[in-house]
């Protein structure tokens, strides 16, 4: 771990030290990992309507994002059942493809110290697909069942 000799680390290299042990990390899971990091901030990529998580500190937002830039860690898009399966989601519509969106959607990703490969951009976009879809026909059946 990257320390100073008064034993301080910075946020930015204790997520990085996290990420080389760990791979494919949530921001539910850095949250419950470093909770100093929850706060009220959104972050987003590509454009502002691109949510990858809210309830973030600017310090985490910055940490994150500059680690992105130094090409040191990797948002890899995956499906929202990722997320589901930690019990913490975003309450707000899921991205589902390259198209142009004047609302804030929700791009659920994780974390990874390396860039996806094309196959696997084209494997994480099927999974993707078919977990929104999925999503979408289980909330019209339990609609349905509703009435």
């Amino acid at each position: 771990m990257n320390t100073r000799p008064d034993g301080y680390v910075s946020l930015k290299a204790a997520i990085f030290d996290y990420l080389r042990v760990n791979d494919f990390v949530t921001f539910a899971e850095l949250m419950v990992q470093f909770p100093e990091i929850v706060g009220n901030e959104w972050m987003a990529i590509q454009t502002r309507n691109h949510v990858v998580w809210n309830g973030l500190t600017n310090d985490a937002i910055d940490a994150i994002e500059a680690l992105y830039n130094e090409k040191r860690c990797f948002y890899w898009i995956v499906p929202p059942s990722v997320y589901v399966a930690f019990g913490i989601t975003l309450n707000m519509p899921v991205f589902e493809g390259q198209h142009s969106m004047t609302a804030q959607h929700w791009v659920p990703v994780v974390l990874h110290r390396r860039a996806p490969t094309e196959d696997e951009m084209k494997m994480l976009a099927n999974a993707l697909v078919q977990d929104v879809n999925g999503w979408r026909d289980l909330k019209a059946e339990l609609k349905k069942r509703e009435h």
